[in-house]
């Protein structure tokens, strides 16, 4: 008997970044994903298993100027990249499942809630997180590895007021390591929050 190759991951891409964004995934839809716009519309492209959101680099409104509404199909497993930052996103994922979160620039006041995890799933910030939160669900297991410095980190039960340098912390749930969030940020974290507590049915799609 052999086994039918896995189904790559359909692509949400961002580019020159997200604000005032909320991304939820929907089981009825007829089609990848739908979006919706407040004020000027940027470029959208859906090509194959991939859309694209590409914001002009000249001429548009800052982060905080721009809306948008995305639902993606969550019968999908999903891969998430954004360029150039993320500021008022809420991004609930818990319906669809999710194989990695990638953001060049940093995140500021935003919400992230993920369904339970498949593997090893990167949720990669390349820049700091200002009043950011990370919500799993119940049980879930994670690592995060912090560079720049911490302050007013909250890890479930635990309060980190302030630390400098690298940051590395695992869950007291991580005993497979084949399952886990891999969460890392390259530029410092304040006022960071990440919980395990969040309620969601526990399941799979390719």
């Amino acid at each position: 008997m052999t086994t039918a190759p896995q189904r790559s991951p359909a692509r949400l891409v961002i580019h020159r970044g997200a604000g005032r964004t909320t991304i939820s995934a929907a089981p009825d839809l007829d089609r990848l994903a739908d979006v919706a716009f407040t004020g000027r519309r940027p470029e959208v492209d859906v090509t194959d298993d991939v859309v694209r959101i590409s914001y002009p680099l000249l001429g548009f409104p800052s982060l905080r100027a721009r809306g948008a509404d995305i639902v993606l199909h969550a019968g999908r497993a999903w891969a998430v990249e954004i360029d150039g930052g993320a500021g008022e996103v809420d991004a609930d994922l818990g319906a669809t499942t999710v194989r990695s979160i990638q953001i060049a620039g940093g995140v500021a006041r935003s919400t992230l809630t993920l369904p339970p995890v498949v593997g090893v799933v990167p949720v990669a910030i390349a820049g700091g997180v200002s009043r950011v939160a990370v919500r799993l669900p119940e049980g879930t297991a994670f690592d995060l590895d912090i560079r720049g410095g911490v302050k007013d980190l909250s890890l479930d039960e635990q309060y980190v007021g302030a630390v400098g340098g690298r940051f590395w912390i695992r869950s007291s749930g991580l005993r497979d390591r084949n399952r886990h969030y891999r969460i890392t940020i390259g530029g410092g974290a304040s006022r960071l929050t990440v919980t395990a507590d969040a309620p969601g049915p526990a399941r799979a799609t390719a």
